[in-house]
């Protein structure tokens, strides 16, 4: 594991990622580790069976969790989310370096779900990730313009927290209905875009009733707003 991948795991272990596969990765687990049934697994690790019906039900898992299974039990991680075999990752280095992404995490950037947040110019730290695991557990396919940002603020609730962080795709082209981060007159927001029909305009609609959307319906407003990229995948904090 890379420095930056070390660094990575210490800031943020106490994610939880959406597990597409959830059933598989705990099939997967019992199996490498000799376990009969959740209720077993439940005793090994300390876990409430509540817990791990919650997980089970949401969908979702800490990955502090699979990681430390991963590294006391000596699992490829890769086995254990993915379902690849050991041997099937004995490649080159040329190899190992493609599957590798990289993504600017901004730690002092925040994009508002609320009134809007000045966005400060600052280096990024460049942090990275395994392809496999952003293609197939984040379902993010597109991999050359990520960045990571923290929202701030209750305008997206349920879908997005205050404090939770977003991987966000700079410069996609946004569709109708996207959640987008948009700068208005210096100030980040994270959206939903909704596209006036027969016209240029667009409004951008909160989550949260609470929030009246800001609607851009004049040539004068449209031009204050730049569409900076579009969110592809929230990180929930547990």
């Amino acid at each position: 594991m890379s420095r930056q991948t070390a660094t990575f795991c210490e800031k943020f272990s106490k994610w939880g990622f959406n597990m597409k596969d959830l059933d598989g990765i705990l099939n997967r687990l019992y199996e490498c580790l000799s376990i009969k049934n959740d209720t077993e697994f439940c005793k090994r690790y300390d876990i409430k069976p509540n817990t791990l019906s919650t997980w089970k039900k949401r969908e979702k898992i800490p990955y502090d969790l699979i990681m430390d299974i991963s590294q006391n039990e000596n699992i490829p991680i890769d086995y254990i989310l993915l379902g690849v075999a050991q041997e099937q990752n004995q490649e080159n280095d040329n190899n190992i370096c493609s599957d590798i992404v990289s993504i600017n995490f901004y730690d002092d950037i925040f994009a508002s779900a609320g009134y809007g947040n000045h966005a400060y110019e600052n280096q990024p730290t460049v942090l990275e990730f395994d392809k496999s695991f952003l293609e197939n557990i984040l379902n993010i396919k597109k991999f050359d313009r990520l960045d990571i940002i923290r929202v701030v603020g209750d305008s997206m609730l349920p879908s997005i927290k205050d404090g939770e962080y977003i991987i966000v795709e700079r410069d996609s082209e946004a569709r109708n209905g996207d959640t987008v981060i948009a700068n208005i007159d210096g100030e980040l927001y994270v959206k939903r875009l909704n596209k006036i029909p027969l016209s240029p305009y667009i409004i951008l609609e909160s989550e949260n009733e609470n929030y009246r959307p800001i609607e851009l319906d004049t040539d004068e407003k449209l031009q204050m707003c730049n569409i900076l990229g579009v969110v592809r995948c929230k990180i929930k904090l547990y």
